[in-house]
């Protein structure tokens, strides 16, 4: 809060960071949300006003005056940081799945439940969220697939590939499509930026061949989860068949003993819905928004949606399901539209717009030296928000995938902001 008073004292050395007005604008939406819906979990509401100024003024929001290597280095230093919390998180993981270890957690609100270890035909692990260490393990493989291109030394891209090694086996034991979305989003972004980089001044030919490099990529980042999964199961079972087949003589328990692989199975998912109940989720979340004009200008708050529709709307599938009470709409855009209505939507657009706008403004402006980090960042930045139409991923979410997504966000914009004006200079 001290860094967040420094900046608001010193606004005019942060006000020209691209995309922050539409971001205040936010922080305006969420607030008067809050407010008008006092009466819905107001307290959980108001925390997330404050994790919000956090993620925008603190982690987003780069000072004028920084120059491009200062911000380079902050970048790769938090991208370091979050690969060490994921690589430990996994490696933990794998540790619970060796010990067979399985415990279910309870959440008394909503009777939502979530597990720890191995459960329910997937590897949790140490994540309370299995598709968000997933998306994690995404993030961080090509963060690692950024410092082998980055350094010269073999022990580290042997290291660095082996990581991304046990990160693609998280992906596929934790059976998460989320993250295998993501990872073929990822490597996708990383090829096809660096791949119109250096085919910029090539022949049509090369560009064509880049193009079909660039699908095959991200249909392997899709599949190569999938694969690692069967081939973990028939190694699976082949043990488990011979730890039957084979037990110690004289052991009491011999011809009775029938030792039940781990198998990475999701049998409890809806067959017959492609979108394992998004569409009523966000079917759902609409009629919220329908419900009043007060809904559909500031929104029911995020943390109050629940009660909400449990006081106006006790038949909506969001409180009235098989399952539980559901605390998010599985959408990023659906959460924006419902917790804060229309106010806080074009809100939302106005900052993918100026986004956008200063990534194609500085897009081919960018020095060869940073190239490989802007790709990075934004294999990062439409990883988690490719994540994002499937669940909770940087605005409603507490979570290390929105710790990281603001900080490379605000370096990506900053960079190729600094990159454009560099080159005006220059040609003037």
């Amino acid at each position: 809060f001290l860094i967040v008073l420094y900046r608001v004292i010193n606004f005019k050395d942060y006000f020209k960071m691209p995309g922050l007005i539409p971001l205040l604008a936010m922080l305006c939406s969420i607030g008067i949300s809050t407010l008008v819906n006092y009466r819905y979990n107001f307290k959980a509401n108001f925390i997330f006003c404050v994790f919000w100024v956090l993620y925008f003024c603190v982690l987003y929001t780069v000072k004028n005056d920084r120059d491009t290597d200062t911000v380079k280095k902050y970048a790769e230093n938090a991208a370091k940081f979050f690969i060490l919390f994921t690589t430990l998180s996994v490696i933990a993981s794998f540790i619970l799945l060796a010990m067979d270890y399985s415990e279910i957690v309870v959440i008394e609100e909503t009777h939502f439940s979530f597990y720890r270890g191995f459960a329910i035909g997937r590897l949790w692990g140490v994540f309370s969220s299995v598709n968000s260490g997933a998306v994690s393990a995404a993030v961080s493989s090509v963060m690692l697939l950024y410092f082998i291109l980055k350094s010269k030394k073999i022990w580290v891209g042997i290291l660095c590939g082996i990581d991304i090694f046990l990160q693609l086996i998280f992906i596929a034991l934790a059976d998460s499509r989320s993250g295998a979305v993501c990872t073929g989003v990822t490597f996708g972004t990383f090829t096809i930026v660096m791949l119109i980089y250096k085919t910029k001044e090539k022949k049509a030919h090369f560009k064509v061949l880049a193009a079909v490099l660039c699908v095959a990529v991200i249909i392997s980042g899709y599949f190569v989860p999938r694969l690692l999964k069967d081939g973990y199961n028939e190694v699976c079972i082949a043990i488990a068949e011979y730890k039957t087949e084979n037990v110690e003589p004289g052991d009491e328990s011999a011809g009775e003993t029938k030792y039940e692989p781990n198998v990475i199975d999701r049998g409890y998912d809806l067959s017959d819905d492609i979108s394992n109940r998004r569409f009523d989720v966000w079917l759902g979340g609409i009629k919220l928004f329908l419900d009043s004009p007060k809904n559909m200008i500031v929104g029911t708050s995020f943390k109050g949606f629940p009660e909400y529709a449990k006081e106006h709307q006790p038949d909506n599938y969001l409180v009235n399901n098989d399952l539980s009470i559901l605390t998010t709409l599985d959408n990023e855009a659906v959460n924006i539209l419902v917790a804060q209505g229309a106010f806080g939507f074009i809100c939302a657009a106005a900052l993918v717009i100026a986004v956008l706008r200063t990534i194609i403004k500085g897009f081919f402006k960018v020095k060869e030296k940073n190239r490989a980090l802007i790709a990075m960042f934004l294999s990062v930045v439409l990883g988690l928000s490719s994540s994002a139409m499937f669940g909770s991923i940087f605005f409603y979410h507490t979570a290390p995938n929105a710790v990281i997504f603001w900080p490379m966000l605000g370096a990506a914009v900053f960079i190729l902001k600094r990159e454009t004006e560099s080159n005006k200079n220059e040609q003037n």
